[in-house]
């Protein structure tokens, strides 16, 4: 009878803490990041690539505000412009090398957005979204998009049952993607990234 009552317990400090974490962090501003600038490209591919990876940066962007807003059918939407996008990406003129890692990068993203098109509700796109992150966060530092803000990369404690997960962000203004409105200032900012 001990165990349920530990794990409502440390629960219920999870959430008093994510809360209390909230409340400071209205203006994230505030909060210094880990690490404040990303390095520089590693790659050296067309500019007409580097807009073309803007437009799957900023259709994620629109698939967070969504999720952020607990707007399913918005958030569908923004994937279907987001994975036009992608796929309309111009490999000309890319070394071996950038185009090899490219195409071992777009494999694991296909492998995440194809069931993540086949997301039924909220809560299942929202699983999907977590392991697209960390894949968009490495192709906009690996290749760069031109013309485009710092990101802001948080952290979420809670998410996917405790396990946490990161997002990214044009701004620093905290919208948490995997709460909504039900928890939208849950997180804390891990880095800046200048793209």
């Amino acid at each position: 009878m001990k165990w349920p009552i530990t794990v409502l317990a440390a629960a219920g400090l999870l959430l008093a803490a994510c809360e209390k974490k909230s409340e400071a962090a209205q203006d994230t501003r505030a909060l210094p990041p880990r690490e404040s600038v990303a390095p520089k490209p590693t790659f050296a591919v067309s500019d007409s690539f580097r807009i073309g990876l803007g437009k799957v940066y900023a259709g994620y962007l629109d698939i967070a505000g969504a999720l952020a807003q607990d707007d399913f059918p918005k958030a569908m939407e923004a994937y279907q412009a987001m994975h036009g996008a992608l796929h309309m990406l111009p490999k000309g003129g890319m070394d071996t090398t950038a185009s090899v890692y490219w195409d071992t990068l777009d494999v694991k993203i296909m492998r995440v957005l194809h069931p993540m098109a086949a997301s039924e509700n909220i809560e299942a796109m929202r699983d999907h979204f977590i392991d697209f992150t960390p894949l968009v966060l490495e192709g906009i530092e690996k290749f760069g998009v031109l013309n485009a803000n710092p990101a802001f990369l948080y952290h979420c404690p809670m998410a996917r049952k405790g396990q946490g997960a990161d997002w990214l962000q044009k701004d620093s203004v905290l919208r948490n993607p995997y709460f909504g409105k039900h928890m939208s200032g849950c997180g804390t900012l891990v880095k800046k990234v200048d793209i």
